[in-house]
């Protein structure tokens, strides 16, 4: 810990991602799916693309407990 700036702050470390759907493996923009998907990006910009709950997420706070969350694969990786 550096005293100057004080503990890590868990949301912005690089090696522990925040559990979200931006950062998730099956976390999908709701307005880049195909129609008739996209149309509920108005009142859910994110949406889950795991088989189990497939769908648009009005709300991201659930991602925080999902036991399916996966980080997404970084650029480049197979």
């Amino acid at each position: 810990m550096d005293a100057l700036t004080g503990a890590a702050d868990t949301l912005s470390n690089p090696s522990r991602p925040r559990r979200a759907p931006q950062s998730c493996r099956w976390g999908q923009t709701t307005l880049f799916l195909a129609y008739p998907a996209w149309l509920y990006a108005w009142d859910a910009p994110w949406s889950c693309g795991h088989q189990a709950h497939a769908g648009p997420l009005e709300l991201t706070d659930i991602c925080a407990t999902c036991p399916d969350w996966r980080p997404r694969p970084v650029s480049g990786d197979s």
